[in-house]
């Protein structure tokens, strides 16, 4: 082969090379260093978050003494103890960023605590004591909040809420000796209610998180009338209290955890 074939398969296999490392360096997208991670879910203005988890009742609503109405107690007939236990909450919140820290949030929660049969019977002195049910507690609220990023996985959020509380009292049976058995009814039992929330919430895709949430919520409930029936051997006697009203100071601490879905 003679000396200016060779130079032509040079030149040749030089063009060739830098035509195919030219080609690639088009194809190829150096990476961005030097950009500042964006914080979790920035661009989603829009959240509904699914929750389950403990309601611990605290206040009167979870006292387990007898004073007041149940106490008879002349200087104090209208408070009423709870006598409530620890029970399970379900909450459905819906929110909506104003900014990237600024938002409000909608609320309904609602919690069912069964009523502490045993310690009833015991502070009051009766041989029994049976509930027609559990509390259900059911919470309408809503309200501003705030949010944090931190890193680009998790979000801080804390709020206040305010709106309608309901509880509704259960009926109680109490079998006071052999031949005597009385039962209570409540009417009623709504009243404003008041909340605090702080919230930790993981991102495991642009959309979807989890998230741990503790909360309290608190209300006066008013009952606005009761109702006590007896029954004996001999005789039944009914009386309405229509006017006569009763309250119960009622607090709610809320742990659960959940989902939320952003838009």
């Amino acid at each position: 082969m003679g000396a200016g074939n060779i130079r032509r398969i040079i030149i040749l296999f030089t063009v060739l090379l830098f035509t195919g490392l030219s080609v690639h360096a088009q194809d190829y997208t150096r990476p961005i260093t030097d950009q500042m991670p964006v914080p979790v879910s920035q661009d989603k203005k829009i959240s509904l978050s699914f929750s389950v988890g403990a309601a611990v009742p605290l206040r009167n609503f979870g006292s387990n003494k007898i004073n007041g109405f149940w106490g008879n107690n002349a200087n104090d007939s209208t408070t009423l103890q709870g006598f409530a236990k620890t029970g399970f909450h379900f909450e459905i919140a819906g929110s909506y960023l104003f900014s990237d820290e600024v938002g409000i949030r909608a609320v309904f929660g609602s919690s069912s605590n069964s009523f502490d049969e045993t310690s009833f019977s015991s502070a009051s002195g009766v041989i029994n004591t049976t509930a027609s049910g559990n509390y259900n507690v059911d919470e309408f609220l809503i309200g501003p909040y705030l949010s944090f990023s931190i890193g680009t996985k998790v979000r801080v959020n804390i709020g206040a809420l305010i709106g309608i509380v309901n509880i509704s009292y259960p009926d109680i049976y109490q079998t006071v000796n052999d031949t005597l058995s009385d039962e209570w009814g409540f009417k009623g039992g709504v009243n404003f209610g008041y909340s605090a929330f702080a919230e930790i919430e993981y991102s495991i895709s642009s959309n979807i998180g989890i998230l741990i949430n503790a909360s309290y919520t608190g209300s006066d409930i008013t009952y606005n009338s009761w109702t006590w029936s007896g029954t004996s051997t001999n005789y039944t006697y009914t009386y309405i209290g229509p006017t006569f009203q009763t309250n119960m100071q009622t607090g709610l601490l809320k742990i659960s955890t959940g989902l939320v879905v952003k838009f």
